[in-house]
């Protein structure tokens, strides 16, 4: 049986039942005003749609709900006019109700029907009249019994063709993001964010997320459901983890920036199917480093911010456009806007306002239908993106695409034909990082790498990894700092537990002597260094370089016996140095002192000749005394 809206005198008719259902939190608006909780998507000839209200619980009874419907909006303008009050065109119909005749629950909720006449029916003021497809804003003011204004807002109707296939579908490009740093509570947002993405996986998204966030979440009962059950979503390339890679490419980390985007890499392809490698999304403000660095590694087409574009008289255009620099040439997605979300707004209202907005596109807008759209959600809010996402499937003249497939299409071209081109914008480059602290905590890292064996690298392998991910974005330069420092103070601390021979005296009553040399390591591993002996007045005859030889020290006190050899006596100093294998980090340094009793060659050659000299003089001095 039909249920009618009495229009003019006759009351409101409520009906107890809605043609969706609401989440907990939706009617949790202020009771101070009034909005709209939840509506009908659309609706056809013969179909009604369904309004849940909030009211105030303490308007008078005698207070009047005035409901009027306006002819259609004939472009794009007019609905942006209508959403705020303007120019909303001619009363086609209006029905008042005092509020005591409406059923308002103790939460202060009414639900309304309104049904739409069909073409062959006789006129009858219980029905609107909406001929033909089209959005017709409807206006709810609230009223004194001597009509002065309590409170209004608009909302509209979305009157569908009888046939979708007599409108050219409107191609709607869908980004969906999350902005982790902006949630109140991560976890929370997470999980909404995945059981949208699992209750709409028939709906063609692009989604950017980095690869870490997705890997994180990866074993939650609601990722699991969105994976195995995931149809028409593709993941954005990007790295493991946010980075500025203008930045780190032009600080000379092109490498750790390469290695973090081959891990995002493959952390996607675990996960889901991946958008081609030529295909950067950001839907942020970015700039010409931003764009240089990634079309120098093979980025060609893009999806951007019109803040990101030199301002031109039209930065919403909504077919591809190419977009350049002095250097470089993409094919990119202009994000559009949409109607913006009003102070009084549910979720449920600002979607269906983004919903009647793209109507309007699709009934009146000349080809080609396109737009491309940003439909992350707010904080840890999912429930407008839900919405909208319903309501897209819902109305079959909205076709989504993928933003690899759209890339494609034809460009937009100008007055003259060629294709319309934009200017990525130029921006003042910020402060540069230091990244010398990194680079010693790197140094510090490999230095300690070349000291442990392959079983013992579980923690060098953790501070690595930490090391890589510190180059995020999401961080302060001060947690930055912080982190890099830490692994610093480790490598060193765990240096410091080896320790070079004490400082003595050696006594060496040989030209060459095996020396002893003791080692002490304080760890509980066995630790490999590089050890050097370097004085001018001796050699190591044990090592290739005459200076140094790699050694292994188990925990404890480890003796190596070396064959030195003198080239003077005498007393002289030798440096005694631990190093990192890879030479890049002093350990341990000792000074101690040779004491060389034994003649060198130099020394017994002198002594022979004094000897032989003495020798002949005595044998000469002897004959001549005979001659005598």
């Amino acid at each position: 049986m039909r249920t009618k809206y009495k229009f003019l005198k006759p009351p409101i008719i409520v009906v107890f039942f809605l043609m969706f259902a609401t989440s907990a939190n939706a009617a949790t608006q202020s009771s101070d005003e009034m909005n709209i909780v939840t509506q009908s998507f659309s609706a056809g000839l013969g179909e009604s749609i369904n309004l849940k209200i909030q009211l105030s619980n303490l308007l008078p009874s005698d207070n009047q709900l005035i409901i009027t419907l306006h002819e259609p909006v004939l472009n794009e303008q007019d609905f942006l006019l209508s959403t705020t009050g303007e120019k909303l065109g001619g009363v086609l119909s209006s029905a008042t109700s005092n509020i005591s005749e409406l059923e308002i629950s103790e939460a202060g909720l009414t639900n309304i029907t309104l049904q739409i006449a069909e073409d062959n029916e006789p006129f009858d003021q219980s029905l609107i009249r909406a001929v033909r497809p089209g959005v017709y804003p409807i206006s709810l003011e609230l009223r004194t019994s001597s009509q002065e204004l309590v409170d209004g807002l608009i909302t509209h109707l979305i009157r569908v063709p009888s046939n979708a296939d007599e409108i050219e579908p409107l191609q709607i490009i869908l980004i969906n993001s999350l902005d982790f740093n902006a949630t109140k509570s991560f976890d929370k947002s997470a999980v909404s964010w995945f059981t949208t993405l699992h209750k709409h996986q028939q709906v063609p998204m692009s989604l950017v997320a980095p690869p870490r966030f997705l890997k994180d979440f990866q074993n939650t009962p609601t990722f699991k459901l969105w994976e195995q059950n995931n149809q028409s979503h593709e993941l954005i390339r990007s790295s493991f983890v946010p980075i500025d890679e203008a930045l780190l490419t032009n600080a000379g980390l092109d490498t750790e920036a390469a290695l973090l985007i081959e891990e995002g890499l493959e952390a996607l392809i675990s996960i889901g199917s991946v958008a081609p490698s030529t295909l950067w999304i950001e839907t942020n403000d970015t700039d010409v480093s931003q764009f240089d660095t990634r079309w120098a590694r093979g980025i060609r087409h893009a999806v951007l911010s019109s803040k990101s574009l030199v301002t031109t008289d039209n930065l919403h255009p909504r077919q591809p456009v190419e977009i350049r620099s002095q250097n470089s040439l993409m094919t990119a997605l202009i994000v559009d806007d949409l109607a913006p979300r009003q102070l009084k707004d549910s979720p449920h209202s600002a979607a269906h306002r983004q919903l009647s907005h793209l109507a309007t596109i699709a009934l009146t807008q000349q080809s080609p239908k396109f737009i491309t759209l940003d439909i992350s959600p707010d904080e840890a809010d999912s429930t407008s993106t839900d919405y909208l996402l319903e309501g897209i499937a819902s109305l079959l003249f909205i076709e989504p695409l993928l933003a690899s497939e759209a890339i494609g299409k034809p460009l937009a071209v100008t007055a003259a034909g060629v294709p319309l081109q934009y200017q990525i914008e130029n921006k003042d480059s910020a402060t540069r990082q230091d990244f010398s602290v990194y680079r010693k905590a790197k140094t510090h890292l490999n230095a300690y790498r070349s000291m442990i064996r392959d079983e013992d690298a579980s923690d060098h392998d953790n501070f690595s990894q930490e090391l890589l991910y510190s180059l995020s974005d999401d961080l302060k330069e001060l947690e930055q700092q912080t982190k890099w420092r830490t692994i610093i103070d480790y490598v060193r601390q765990r240096s410091s537990l080896l320790d070079a021979p004490p400082e003595e005296t050696i006594q060496m009553t040989s030209r060459s002597a095996a020396v002893p040399f003791s080692f002490q390591n304080r760890s509980k591993t066995a630790l490999r260094v590089e050890l050097r002996i370097i004085s001018e007045k001796i050699t190591v005859e044990d090592f290739d370089d005459g200076e140094t030889t790699t050694l292994v020290l188990e925990p404890g006190i480890t003796t190596y016996r070396f064959n030195l050899r003198s080239l003077s006596s005498g007393s002289f100093p030798i440096k005694i140095e631990l190093l990192s294998p890879n030479g890049s980090l002093l350990i341990s340094q000792t000074q101690s002192v040779i004491r060389a009793t034994a003649p060198t060659g130099v020394g017994l050659a002198l002594t022979l000749g004094a000897a032989l000299f003495l020798a002949i003089w005595w044998i000469v001095d002897s004959r001549r005394r005979r001659s005598f």
